[in-house]
């Protein structure tokens, strides 16, 4: 009998036991598996150590082919979860930008010549300043020359802009390329990473 009730007293421990953890051990295993979805979005930035919430676009490769040619060069602050659309409301991101021959199309071939243009952001023209703690207080830690195109924040997401080419060259072959590079710089000012 004794054999028996120990027996019996085992089943009733284990039973207790298997039905205490059966729940924790469904919980802990009930996804075995996740999804993380991995983007490119082209023409889009994302200042160093951000969270990946947003990013910045910028704008796309610009062909000239008159004088008094206009093109978009708008920047714009987007929400990288389309699916919410709620940025954090104290977010800022500055934008800076840099022209490689300040603003002037140039070919080494033709190196007495060169086109011209014009960007322009919210009415100001920009114009590759020094970087000065006071006036020009470009936000990049590299950018030591260029503008500040503006501040974007989730109640101002957008900066409009464009470039106008402003001057032609006066004597090229048919097909040859005069550009600039634009390098652009964002720079998260708050909450401070």
């Amino acid at each position: 009998m004794t054999t028996k009730k120990r027996v019996m007293g085992l089943a009733l421990a284990g039973a207790l036991a298997v039905t205490a953890a059966g729940p924790m051990g469904v919980t802990a295993f009930a996804k075995d598996t996740g999804d993380v979805q991995v983007k490119y979005i082209a023409g889009a930035l994302v200042p160093p150590g951000a969270d990946g919430s947003y990013y910045v676009t910028i704008p796309a490769d610009v062909v000239f082919s008159d004088v008094g040619d206009v093109s978009d060069m708008s920047v714009a602050l987007m929400d990288a979860d389309t699916t919410d659309g709620d940025l954090d409301p104290n977010l800022s991101v500055q934008v800076d930008v840099f022209s490689k021959n300040a603003y002037k199309l140039k070919n080494d071939t033709y190196a007495g010549q060169e086109a011209a243009y014009t960007l322009t952001y919210n009415s100001d023209v920009m114009n590759n300043a020094a970087k000065d703690a006071t006036d020009n207080n470009l936000a990049h830690p590299s950018a030591t020359q260029g503008d500040i195109v503006g501040v974007l924040t989730p109640d101002a997401s957008n900066i409009s802009g464009e470039a106008e080419m402003t001057q032609d060259v006066k004597v090229a072959k048919q097909g040859v390329v005069f550009s600039d590079t634009l390098t652009y710089y964002v720079s998260q000012l708050t909450p401070t990473l």
